[in-house]
């Protein structure tokens, strides 16, 4: 209950604050005087509501729950946790190394080359 009252509150002395620059402002622009900067009451205002506000958000949350792992983690080994289908790589540089894909690559040099060639 105190946050919500601190949230409440914050927000308040926030909105407050926006107002009192924009009545500022427009005073600055009745007067004909050039826009410097908003009054420090009203930058220390803005900190002071910017605090309340994030304790009362703070002090509102919900108790954070225990996470417990289940049955199933327990039986699983370390090197099986992180064994996803979405990491598997079938196409990596291995095959550029010791695989056919080098005389794919030499016929490849040779087909760019000649259509390079055939350009000029």
């Amino acid at each position: 209950m105190a946050g919500r009252m601190l949230l409440f509150v914050g927000v308040f002395l926030l909105l407050h604050a926006a107002f009192s620059a924009t009545q500022h402002r427009s005073f600055v622009k009745l007067a004909a005087r050039p826009f410097t900067s908003l009054p420090l009451d009203i930058v220390l205002q803005c900190l002071v509501a910017l605090a309340v506000s994030c304790v009362g958000v703070v002090r509102t949350t919900v108790k954070l729950r225990e996470i417990k792992a289940t049955s199933e983690s327990f039986a699983r080994t370390f090197d099986t946790v992180g064994n996803c289908n979405s990491f598997y790589a079938f196409r990596h540089r291995g095959r550029v190394l010791f695989g056919t894909e080098r005389k794919d690559r030499s016929s490849l040099s040779k087909r760019t080359l000649s259509v390079t060639d055939g350009d000029e």
